[in-house]
């Protein structure tokens, strides 16, 4: 990561991004700042909540802090996985890795799964607003698409199997009313 790091800043003009960092407005980057620890305090809550629907004893600093790892690793190291292992490699205790790394992968899958949904309704949405954006043809069949992988999820999160048994359970979570 050093040496990319290294890399990147040899090959970029230092000087004019100083620059543009220098104009930057500081209420926009303070309101980054506290949109992105809104959103790192939220994403806690909700592995917490699925490592809590696992069994598996998860208290909410220790969430949020692990969370604030993974990011960081996520930045500085390539493919972006690994701050995720780190926090399932965290939690494995007492009920072991596979429960902890199932925790995380189906708090990012719901996670993931919500965007997508935003998505395709404001995507959808924007579609039909008079005025609105003038799509291409093709966006009709990104549409469909969608919601055919969704349908087939559903469906196999309804069969037997490791992989099955993971997205129903995902979608378990994300279909239970949340106690708050």
């Amino acid at each position: 990561s050093l040496t990319v790091l290294a890399v990147l800043f040899a090959l970029m003009d230092t000087s004019a991004i100083l620059m543009r960092l220098r104009g930057a407005d500081l209420g926009w980057l303070g309101a980054a700042l506290v949109a992105l620890t809104v959103q790192t305090f939220l994403m806690a809550w909700r592995w917490q909540q699925t490592a809590h629907a696992l069994d598996i004893a998860l208290r909410y600093p220790k969430a949020v802090k692990a969370y604030y790892l993974a990011q960081l690793l996520n930045l500085v190291l390539p493919g972006g996985l690994v701050g995720d292992a780190a926090r399932a490699a965290r939690l494995k205790a007492p009920r072991g890795l596979k429960h902890a790394a199932q925790s995380v992968i189906i708090e990012r899958l719901i996670g993931q799964s919500t965007l997508f949904i935003l998505m395709f309704f404001g995507f959808l949405f924007a579609m039909f607003v008079p005025g609105g954006p003038d799509w291409p043809w093709w966006t009709w069949w990104v549409l469909a698409l969608g919601m055919v992988v969704a349908v087939l999820s559903w469906g196999y999160a309804r069969r037997q199997g490791a992989v099955a048994r993971l997205l129903a359970k995902a979608i378990e979570l994300m279909a239970r009313p949340r106690q708050v």
